[in-house]
């Protein structure tokens, strides 16, 4: 039988078409006959000259406030053209693969086809280079973000044929994803085409990393519960709206760490019977393995860092960290990495080992194996001294006894602090020997903090300057809080994150304009038609199956929710397994 991990080598097949920077050589032409042509925009000579387009006269203006979150610097006058189709060149880009992978449904989005680069019928350009030429604000903006690795910026005009162009540029492939989509915000859609105004826009985040933690429970009789099945308070399919969703907000990490995941953790929440531990193989339950499996390809399509978070909780020696648990967490980690998953955390929250220095040994020797796996990488950790409510000097003995490159979480003056700035953090960064990252359980349920119910308040806009990330772990689920509950806070964090400045001075504008966009959005991100998941029997899938509507697409289908969480990609074709989970070609 094929397992999930199968598929996911299969999977990776879905960027065989744009898995180079370069164009193949002539000798395999033809061998991504199915890519779309935006992945090939930069092949073709532009034409000497096409003829002009229809002067749009007085079209009006573009949005004056394009995207959300706000951009740093934002200009944007009046529509100078109209267009039906638009090409994207990204070969300036040092990576770009998953980029053109993204690009044509960008574009149809926003009501535009995609068309090849240098061909007539492309009537709005978008072009990737060297940063532009900016003047005065603009500038002065770009020059404050120039070490951010998402700074981008996008600059449109139009010429006298009436046809639009538009110069971006961006320090990663991540930032031109960015990039791409605020160019495309700056238009809207009229009677003869999209018309596409004068624009300049300049953007960096405050925080590096900005996430989402799904490291919720449900509280059933004061104890952890699984939720139909799903270790947290979403499945399969929940999660993998809420992904898509929070990349629109240009967030770029996602913590996978429930309580409730028999396989990260251990025999902790009720609903499962006798659950295995954090050492048992995603192997023995396939349902459970392939809903990860599909989160990472989730992620990785759309540019997110992806971290799964083991648990070493129950049957560790920790007198002896660098043995039998450094052995069962390299064999987690290797079994992760071949399902897909890049990055990694460890929760010892609610652990007891005996010191923080032996704590630290088991974190450090896995932080160690990570790197010697990739040398970029790092563990992201929370010790059981993970808020002020611990003392100075337990902090210092994990700060002295910690590798300096651990990332380090920190929830603040308490569990679900009322209040977070950047004063609150110059001791434990000194206790801890580096510049913590936060955990942040908020927004939250609670009452205690006047007017902090379910709303992102209480933040300062100085707690970026103090702070390596922020990650949020919104704590709504306890009373029972739906996943739209959820999905409202999503705006407002990511408004913060980007800019805290600007968010804590227009708090209710934050929440006002997120709700407005949220509709369309989720019209776009909802996993796809439920329909897709039954065959011609009535029989519903489960896993990876091919869509049964189109041969080249392979779907995750989450039989709790009887819904399909993901519609990927096989450019050669998908094959049906009978009973087994079936895989791309």
């Amino acid at each position: 039988m094929r397992s999930a991990v199968h598929a996911l080598v299969s999977l990776l097949l879905l960027t065989a078409c744009a898995t180079s920077s370069t164009d193949p050589p002539e000798s395999d032409a033809g061998a991504c006959a199915s890519c779309d042509a935006a992945s090939d925009v930069h092949t073709e000579a532009a034409p000497a000259t096409c003829p002009a387009l229809a002067d749009v006269g007085s079209a009006g203006q573009g949005p004056g406030a394009p995207i959300y979150p706000d951009a740093k610097y934002a200009s944007v006058g009046a529509n100078v053209a109209a267009a039906k189709t638009a090409c994207v060149d990204t070969s300036a880009l040092a990576t770009h693969a998953k980029l053109d992978a993204l690009a044509a449904s960008i574009l149809a989005e926003h009501g535009l086809t995609a068309a090849p680069l240098g061909d007539c019928s492309c009537e709005w350009t978008l072009r990737f280079d060297a940063p532009p030429t900016l003047t005065d604000q603009a500038q002065s903006t770009f020059a404050a973000g120039k070490n951010a690795s998402e700074l981008y910026t996008v600059v449109t005009t139009a010429g006298s044929d009436h046809r639009a162009s538009t110069a971006l540029y961006a320090a990663s492939e991540r930032g031109a994803l960015y990039a791409l989509r605020a160019a495309m915000a700056t238009s809207t859609k009229g009677a003869s085409g999209v018309f596409v105004p004068v624009a300049s826009l300049v953007d960096y985040p405050d925080i590096a990393q900005r996430g989402f933690i799904d490291g919720i429970y449900r509280m059933i009789g004061g104890g952890y519960a699984s939720y139909n099945g799903w270790p947290s308070a979403f499945t399969p399919a929940m999660r993998s709206e809420i992904l898509k969703l929070m990349v629109r907000l240009r967030g770029n990490t996602f913590i996978y760490g429930p309580k409730c995941d028999p396989y990260g953790r251990g025999s902790t929440c009720s609903g499962q019977g006798a659950s295995p531990n954090w050492t048992t193989p995603y192997a023995k339950d396939r349902g459970q393995q392939s809903a990860i499996v599909t989160l990472a390809a989730d992620a990785e399509a759309n540019m997110v860092d992806l971290f799964w978070a083991l648990n070493p909780v129950t049957g560790v020696d920790w007198s002896q960290p660098t043995g039998a648990p450094l052995t069962a967490a390299k064999a987690k980690i290797d079994e992760l990495r071949a399902m897909g998953v890049h990055h990694f955390a460890m929760f010892v929250d609610d652990a007891s080992p005996t010191t923080p220095q032996n704590a630290s040994a088991l974190m450090n020797a896995t932080n160690a194996y990570l790197k010697s796996l990739d040398p970029t990488d790092h563990l992201l950790v929370v010790t059981w001294a993970y808020n002020s409510g611990w003392s100075a000097s337990t902090q210092q003995a994990f700060g002295s006894a910690l590798d300096k490159d651990v990332e380090v979480m920190w929830t603040g003056n308490g569990v679900e602090p009322c209040t977070l700035g950047g004063s609150d953090m110059i001791g434990p960064n000194a206790n801890y020997k580096r510049t913590l990252s936060i955990w942040d359980n908020w927004p939250s349920e609670t009452t205690s903090c006047t007017g902090a119910y379910r709303k992102m308040i209480g933040r300062a806009a100085d707690l970026p300057s103090q702070i390596r990330a922020y990650y949020s772990n919104p704590v709504l689920n306890e009373d029972g809080a739906s996943l739209d509950t959820e999905l409202a806070q999503l705006g407002p964090i990511f408004d913060f994150t980007w800019t805290a400045a600007h968010y804590d001075a227009n708090i209710d504008g934050s929440y006002t304009r997120w709700a407005a966009l949220l509709p369309g959005l989720k019209a776009i991100d909802h996993p796809c038609s439920n329909t897709h998941c039954y065959d011609s029997q009535n029989n519903l899938f489960w896993g990876f199956v091919c869509d049964p509507k189109n041969s080249n697409d392979i779907l995750f289908c989450d039989t709790y929710e009887s819904n399909c969480v993901s519609t990927l990609h096989c450019p050669k074709g998908c094959t049906v397994q009978n009973g087994m989970m079936d895989t791309c070609n």
